[in-house]
């Protein structure tokens, strides 16, 4: 009588210990296939002894520096597109169009909206991890460099908005599921210094990209910018390496893996968490967009507005490293609910009575060093609800939860828009809540903040689906 086994490569790494066995037959029958398929399983434990450490050891900190770098030139500017609205709008070949706002809105939303295309493609083929990021890069740095010849606004539209947004998503992608090969019980550590490196370039690429535009134009400060970005974020490719080998990462063969069931789609904590996300994404682009107007509001000068854009950076890169940190030694609901309440209570308390600019400093370091740093604990959200998946599902349910949770910020970003002008009032009374212009968008931001944070309260439903589990045995 014949048995066989198959044992195959099938999915990406979910923990320390696993490593991908190349596929061999066990025969009870035959020596020779007992003899090879030793062989062959001692290679790959040797292997597994061999790999780099995860959470420690140069390997992961090099890798998350060269991720870091990357993230730092090219999530950064997108986000300082401000500097280049403010010069399109007053340019002779753009200041007639209504469109300019919405470069920008395409490169940030793209990149939100697009992680649940680019997630299976790149969880496919994990040997391709590195073309997969280096084209998203060169994407960007095209993007740029063709924009710089631009001379209609759909050139724009086409180039630094969208070209741009594709890039960055591609390049995007891989990193982050990478990263979790590289970080797990110190996961939320990593994502918090990573994502810190777009507020480090919040504090510094403002200020450089207005002093070159103002003494050149947008073309040369785009070409400038591709040029540093080379320059800066290129050596990067020498530091980000896939902890596993290449060679030791085959394609996603869904017919070997277990069946897919996706049971965190069955838990209503789910969507607890993703209603908590839509709604905290709803009131996030809002006071980083109205504080610098909300000075000038208080007849204050127009530098206070980048003092304050300032302040709100380097808050965010200390709120994201400490709840980070934070998100590794709690409970999952704990980051993002006490994310919402504080900074929730801070826009309806703070900013909303602010009246000079010791009170718009407050809320400026408050707000980025909660509001900021929110998204921050995405990735322990996502890896604890996978738990619930098999074992070579987890690394695909995790990120396939993250890149929800992107799109649905990619969608609250489009819609806080329209909300906000509906919200506006039309004129600035000194003295009173929210210099009455203000008034509606304090109220929306930190009510919808203060819903959000009663996700957090998804521990108690926990804990009483576990308590009934148990009773009903």
């Amino acid at each position: 009588m014949e048995s066989s086994e198959s044992l195959d490569p099938a999915s990406p790494i979910t923990s320390k210990d696993e490593i991908p066995l190349r596929k061999f037959s066990i025969s009870s029958e035959s020596s020779s296939g007992s003899e090879e398929s030793h062989l062959l399983f001692n290679e790959d434990l040797e292997w597994r002894q061999k790999l780099p450490p995860v959470d420690r050891g140069a390997g992961a900190w090099k890798f998350l520096l060269g991720c870091w770098l990357i993230e730092a030139m090219l999530w950064g500017f997108p986000l300082a597109f401000g500097i280049f609205q403010s010069h399109y709008s007053s340019h002779p070949l753009f200041s007639s169009s209504k469109y300019i706002p919405t470069v920008g809105a395409l490169a940030v939303g793209i990149s939100y909206l697009g992680v649940p295309i680019t997630s299976p493609f790149t969880l496919r083929y994990p040997q391709y991890h590195l073309h997969i990021l280096f084209s998203g890069w060169l994407l960007c740095i095209l993007g740029l460099v063709l924009a710089s010849f631009a001379t209609k606004t759909w050139h724009l539209l086409l180039t630094q908005g969208a070209m741009y947004g594709v890039g960055w998503v591609i390049c995007y992608t891989p990193f982050l599921i990478m990263l979790n090969d590289w970080f797990e019980s110190r996961r939320g550590l990593a994502y918090g210094i990573l994502f810190g490196a777009s507020g480090v370039s919040g504090l510094i690429l403002p200020f450089l990209l207005e002093t070159l535009i103002g003494h050149f134009d947008f073309r040369v400060t785009l070409r400038t910018y591709a040029f540093l970005c080379i320059l800066v974020s290129g050596p990067s490719f020498l530091l980000v390496r896939p902890r596993i080998p290449a060679h030791l990462q085959p394609p996603l063969q869904r017919s070997s893996m277990p069946k897919r069931s996706f049971n965190f789609l069955k838990n209503q904590l789910t969507y607890v968490f993703g209603i908590s996300i839509l709604l905290q994404g709803l009131a996030f682009p809002l006071p980083p967009t109205f504080l610098p107007s909300y000075a000038l509001g208080l007849s204050l000068s127009h530098s206070t507005g980048d003092i304050l854009l300032a302040v709100n950076s380097l808050a965010q890169v200390t709120g994201q490293i400490l709840l980070g940190h934070f998100s590794d030694n709690v409970s999952i609901h704990l980051p993002h609910s006490i994310s919402c309440f504080i900074s929730g209570l801070s826009c309806l308390l703070v900013w909303g009575s602010a009246g000079g600019l010791s009170s718009l400093v407050a809320f400026a370091a408050l707000w980025g060093a909660f509001g900021g740093s929110y998204s921050v604990s995405w990735t322990k959200i996502a890896a604890g609800m996978a738990q619930e998946e098999e074992p070579g599902r987890r690394a695909e349910a995790t990120m396939t939860l993250y890149a929800w949770f992107s799109f649905e910020r990619g969608v609250a970003d489009i819609l806080a828009g329209p909300i906000s002008s509906v919200l506006l009032g039309d004129e600035v009374v000194e003295g009173t809540y929210g210099l009455r212009k203000w008034r509606g968008v304090v109220v929306f931001s930190g009510t919808v903040l203060l819903a959000s944070s009663l996700g957090g309260f998804g521990w108690r439903w926990e804990r009483w689906v576990r308590g009934k589990g148990r009773s009903g045995r």
